[in-house]
């Protein structure tokens, strides 16, 4: 904002809050432009054009440059994660931390017991200082349909459009395998014609123990 020729106080600390402002981020969708997978990281571009205020008192709108090294928040605790892939013209949220991120990033706090780290620098709520989580979608297109859907009554269906294929949880899918493990050898016997009885599983036929299932806990 512009100052008058002779400022008052009041003049001098609003745009001083007016300049503070224009450099305040806190949050703004961002368009993917390259993921790197060795350090779980994206460069963005913000969607958002921010306001500048110049000494005649008018405002502009600016676009903002791409912000490469933005860590990409994930779904991760206890030493497991999931993971959803990310490419190029993929929408995220931006947040700004704040304060610097750049000696957290860099592993700075490796010699503190709880990884806690001095940032260093002053600023705040810097446009350097992004995290980015992929929660949203472009508004040009329509929503995509979901690949993983959890249900009021907490079943979990899994498929393209996670509609159609409900996740098996082990208990029934390991029942399933020893119903076709029995079918097609604990069941598949001959007579024994030199002697009484009859013959056992098929000559090289897997144990149970060995075909395992992947398991969905749910609680019930």
């Amino acid at each position: 904002m512009s100052l008058p020729r002779s400022p008052s106080l009041r003049d001098v600390i609003q745009a001083h809050v007016a300049a503070a402002q224009d450099q305040l981020r806190v949050s703004m969708p961002a368009r993917v432009e390259s993921f790197d997978a060795a350090t779980r990281t994206v460069e963005v571009t913000p969607l958002l054009k921010v306001p500048v205020h110049g000494d005649d008192g008018k405002v502009s709108w600016e676009q903002l440059g791409r912000v490469p090294g933005v860590p990409l928040a994930m779904l991760s605790a206890g030493g497991h994660g999931v993971d959803i892939e990310i490419a190029a013209g993929d929408v995220v949220l931006l947040v700004f931390s704040d304060f610097s991120l750049d000696r957290w990033k860099s592993g700075a706090g490796k010699t503190d017991p709880l990884g806690v780290v001095e940032p260093g620098l002053l600023s705040t709520h810097a446009l350097a200082d992004a995290i980015a989580i992929p929660c949203l979608w472009d508004p040009r297109a329509e929503a995509p349909l979901p690949s993983v859907k959890v249900r009021r009554d907490g079943k979990v269906e899994l498929g393209p459009s996670a509609m159609a294929s409900g996740v098996g949880i082990g208990t029934a899918i390991r029942a399933e395998l020893d119903a076709v493990w029995d079918a097609i050898y604990g069941g598949h016997t001959h007579p024994v014609t030199s002697a009484p009885g009859t013959t056992g599983p098929a000559v090289g036929a897997p144990s149970k123990e060995t075909v395992e299932s992947a398991t969905v806990k749910t609680s019930s």
